[in-house]
């Protein structure tokens, strides 16, 4: 019973970052419309700020993502292997 609830609390842990990774997907577009749109240099500095600073949290939440996948796979190998 304990594998299961590991598991599904991978599972929901992997949903939650996959959900995170596509609100932060949408601010990374919103991000680039938003340095496409403005003139000024000091928002042009803000937008790449902004742009650099998200990107960094999509490539963070990504990584997470293969993380979880690589120690989930493992697991079931594992798991797989135990019950030879």
């Amino acid at each position: 019973m304990r594998n299961k609830q590991h598991s599904r609390r991978g599972t929901t842990e992997d949903a939650a970052l996959r959900a995170e990774l596509r609100e932060t997907h949408a601010a990374l577009i919103a991000a680039f419309a938003r340095f496409n749109a403005v003139s000024e240099p000091e928002l042009i500095d803000d937008a790449i700020y902004e742009i650099n600073a998200v990107q960094a949290r999509y490539n963070y939440l990504h990584r997470m993502i293969r993380e979880h996948s690589n120690a989930a796979a493992c697991h079931a190998v594992s798991e797989a292997e135990g019950s030879i």
